[in-house]
């Protein structure tokens, strides 16, 4: 009887080690993140004034040598659209440059990625100039056209605004 306990005891044990020897299998799981990054544009444009001069009616005239740079002081490249938000007192604001009407003028511009006429249209109808790097900048000048004119009407002005829009 002795031995039999012991063979039992013996059997008992082996099987006891065997199964705290046996590994379980692991499980996995995962965790999906998600994130946004951030970036901004700061635009900024030198000069910020500039004087034509006189011009004759029925001619154009304009800068040359990248007289403005528009600058991106962001951290992401950007895109910038131009429209004409300050009209001239005495004229009317020609966005096909033809200024075939008495008193008309129009404004082009001149080294960007699309040169165009300047519309005082809303913004973003037309990107004038795509991917200006984070802290890049970029030159471009203007032509302005004056049309057949009714009066001399004196010294006028008109207020350009550019708009930039992450790229």
């Amino acid at each position: 009887m002795m031995k039999r306990i012991l063979k039992i005891s013996t059997i008992t044990m082996i099987f006891i080690i065997i199964i705290e020897l046996t590994v379980f299998a692991a499980t996995t799981d995962t965790l999906v993140c998600t994130f946004d990054p951030q970036g901004n544009i700061s635009i900024e444009i030198g000069p910020t004034t500039y004087d034509f001069g006189t011009i004759g009616a029925g001619s154009w005239r304009n800068t040359s040598g990248n007289t403005f740079t528009l600058y991106n002081n962001g951290t992401v490249a950007m895109d910038t659209d131009f429209n004409v938000s300050g009209n001239a007192t005495n004229f009317t604001l020609d966005n096909t440059g033809a200024c075939s009407s008495i008193d008309e003028y129009a404004v082009q511009t001149v080294g960007l990625d699309t040169d165009g006429w300047l519309d005082t249209a809303a913004m973003g109808g037309a990107t004038f100039d795509q991917n200006i790097l984070a802290n890049g900048n970029k030159g471009f000048d203007l032509r302005l056209r004056i049309g057949t004119i009714a009066l001399d009407y004196g010294e006028d002005s008109f207020t350009i605004t550019v708009q930039g829009s992450v790229s």
